[in-house]
């Protein structure tokens, strides 16, 4: 038998240390993702609510013209 072999022994607490410390990281990365999805929802819609007041705007401008001129 080869007497060099050399056992290391895991303690409880470190092993389900180890294993919360690699869930947290996981679940850490999958929030990040979350909160980019959601982010990047919220950037489309703030983007869309200012094209349609633009668009409102402009559409009004317009109307503003033409009754000013139709009314001279």
């Amino acid at each position: 038998m080869n007497d060099d072999t050399r056992i290391k022994i895991i303690k409880r607490a470190e092993r389900d240390g180890t294993r919360l410390a690699g869930a947290e990281e996981s679940q850490a990365a999958a929030l990040s993702a979350v909160a980019e999805n959601e982010r990047n929802a919220v950037t489309t819609v703030a983007r869309w609510v200012s094209e349609l007041r633009q668009k409102k705007d402009e559409e009004a401008t317009r109307i503003r013209k033409f009754l000013s001129q139709k009314a001279a």
